[in-house]
């Protein structure tokens, strides 16, 4: 029986290859059994002396007939097929993780470089840093436009504020990025006041990617809120964002990065007291872009523009064709509008003050139709209830091609 068993495992094995590697030496095995059973050990002796566990070529578990009488009881006893299907299955199980472990890891690399790029396409794309350089001079230019009223220096320091606000979204946009670019996203920083709100394009298409290669919304009314913060630390004290900006981003990326803040006001960032300053805020976003995240400022040209101009209008007339809420409609309307008359772009909190009133100024707007748009916003001021039918009258106000022609029914 025992040379049968002995045959069956020498015909088990190929040629060349031990099954015994990593397995308790069979010498040591043979002393311990010696140890415990005298008998054994003597009929052992009577073969030969047990070889010491140093010695060099000991017997191995997977030889036959050598080594004496405990050494074959061992290996029958011990190391049987049972054993060696268990072995053979232990190691082709850690094999199977290794390589699943490989694979993962390659995947994630793949998957990693794959966001890389993503990240990077997505932001130097068109619609994401360009679209947000043209935004930010166009309402420069709605601003100078503003300027030429007499008497309008109340409402230009108004807009310039308000504007303020486009401004912290700019600079969010290209901080977060610059995080990025230095390995140092989400470590530290917190750009919202309320951490439960979502950015203003929620596309599906857009889901994977981070909210600073989003696309920029030109159909939106009000910018989205913004403010600096830094997480608590472990002693739950806050650091002062700028200061932390400033030391961990490299070189002069992070002083430029947090003079940009500065310029766009203390109300945007903790502890910031200083007051914005639009036109600086502009020059300094032309001058170190290529500092902050690598590329050029995008400046602003007649073709662009055009561009621009033309993207934005469709996205406000899919918006106003959506809504029916007064207030979304008349908003919605005036920005179509001073964009069709002046080819400007008009947004924020004060379309229904200083914009429409500047808006009524214009030889192509109809009195009836500026009359209508300043009822409309004093009634929802008032709280007051608009009819309907004056929704849709001042919706198609803002549709109309040609508003200069445009008769209110």
């Amino acid at each position: 029986k025992n040379r049968k068993a002995s045959k069956e495992k020498k015909n088990s094995m190929k040629s060349g290859e031990s099954l015994s590697f990593g397995v308790v030496p069979l010498v040591s095995v043979v002393h311990r059994v010696a140890d415990q059973y005298p008998d054994l050990a003597d009929i052992q002796e009577s073969y030969g002396p047990i070889m010491e566990p140093t010695e060099e070529k000991p017997p191995l578990w997977d030889e036959t007939e050598t080594g004496g009488p405990i050494f074959e009881f061992c290996r029958v006893a011990f190391y049987n097929r049972k054993f060696e299907d268990k072995c053979a299955k232990a190691v082709k199980a850690e094999l199977d993780r290794i390589k699943s472990a490989r694979n993962a890891s390659v995947s994630s690399r793949k998957d990693g470089a794959t966001r890389v790029r993503n990240i990077e396409t997505s932001f130097e794309g068109p619609t994401c840093f360009p679209a947000a350089c043209y935004q930010i001079q166009m309402l420069s230019k709605f601003i100078r436009h503003i300027s030429s009223f007499e008497s309008s220096d109340n409402a230009v320091a108004s807009l310039k504020n308000d504007f303020l606000v486009g401004c912290a979204n700019f600079t969010r946009r290209i901080t977060e990025f610059a995080l990025w670019s230095n390995q140092l996203e989400g470590i530290s920083f917190l750009f919202d006041r309320d951490v439960s709100l979502t950015p203003c394009i929620e596309e599906a298409e857009y889901a994977d990617l981070p909210y600073y290669c989003r696309p920029v919304n030109y159909s939106i009314r009000h910018f989205r809120p913004v403010y600096l913060s830094c997480k608590p630390g472990k002693d739950g004290e806050r650091r002062d964002p700028l200061k932390a900006l400033r030391e961990l981003l490299p070189g002069n990326v992070g002083v430029a990065v947090a003079k940009m803040w500065s310029l766009c006001g203390g109300e945007f960032y903790e502890g910031g007291r200083r007051p914005g300053d639009f036109d600086k805020f502009l020059e300094h976003a032309e001058e170190t872009c290529i500092i902050i995240c690598g590329l050029p400022f995008k400046k602003l040209d007649k073709k662009s523009e055009k561009q621009a101009l033309f993207s934005r209008r469709k996205e406000l007339t899919d918006a106003l064709e959506k809504t029916e809420e007064p207030k979304a409609v008349l908003d919605l309307t005036i920005m179509l509008l001073y964009q069709q008359v002046k080819s400007v772009v008009a947004v924020g909190n004060l379309l229904a003050g200083p914009v429409l009133d500047a808006l009524g100024k214009e030889k192509k707007m109809p009195e009836a139709v500026t009359e209508l748009l300043r009822a409309v916003a004093s009634d929802i001021e008032e709280n007051n209830e608009i009819l309907e039918s004056t929704v849709l009258s001042v919706k198609s106000c803002g549709l109309s091609r040609d508003i200069s022609k445009h008769q209110i029914k």
